[in-house]
């Protein structure tokens, strides 16, 4: 796969035939169209300026279709950061489908000779996990033990902390600091809901407000240290 400096790999679509129908003529035609199939839609259904790539493992037939891209221009055209997590997770995983399909069609592949098909959202689908979890989490304050969001917090800190670690595009991680901080700060009250059927010992909800406080914490200094270099 091509190694892309600057860019986080949006989605894919991984291919593997055996038996291959093709021979060595229709395998570069193969993939010449797909190149030029991923390049079109990427540029439709996402922006103009994403990254694509096709490489062939040689052998059976395996294909790595990879679209990469930035965030802040991916996410940023749909409007709000939430609204904008959830399209593009729908627009990347229907454009990896595309290529799975496209593929399958082009190598004249059915069930019995496609050893494996996948269709990958990558970053995206990894953010918008992030931003599911986070509204469990609301939806579920006041229902459950506040230990158990407290957990959860602390869970959902590790994956946000791993997804932004994992940015390239310098743009990208105070963009996404700000979007989950708005999340996270519009979600997780101060103090949590009072639930009817037990009390929470204050020292309980102090855990909760010093997790949220340290979840926030992140989230700001992550945002204002990369603008800041």
């Amino acid at each position: 796969m091509a190694d892309y400096i600057d860019r986080n790999i949006l989605c894919q679509a991984y291919i593997h035939i055996d038996p291959v129908r093709l021979d060595d003529d229709q395998a570069i035609q193969l993939k010449r169209h797909l190149e030029a199939f991923i390049s079109s839609r990427g540029q439709f259904f996402l922006y103009e300026q994403v990254a694509t790539d096709v490489e062939f493992k040689e052998g059976s037939l395996k294909v790595y279709a990879t679209i990469a891209g930035a965030l802040y221009i991916a996410i940023g055209q749909y409007g709000s950061f939430r609204d904008g997590v959830n399209f593009l997770a729908q627009d990347t995983k229907r454009l990896a489908e595309c290529v799975v399909s496209e593929s399958l069609f082009l190598s004249r592949s059915r069930h019995d000779n496609t050893v494996r098909a996948e269709a990958r959202t990558g970053v995206v689908g990894s953010l918008k996990g992030a931003v599911d979890k986070l509204g469990q989490i609301r939806s579920e304050l006041g229902d459950v033990p506040l230990r158990s969001s407290i957990n959860q917090i602390a869970d959902i800190q590790v994956t946000i902390e791993k997804i932004i670690g994992n940015l390239r595009d310098s743009n990208d991680p105070p963009f996404v600091a700000d979007g989950l901080c708005a999340i996270v700060e519009e979600m997780l009250p101060h103090r949590p809901p009072h639930r009817p059927s037990s009390v929470d010992r204050e020292d309980v909800i102090v855990s909760y407000r010093k997790q949220r406080a340290e979840l926030v914490s992140f989230l700001k200094k992550t945002s204002n240290r990369k603008r800041s270099t």
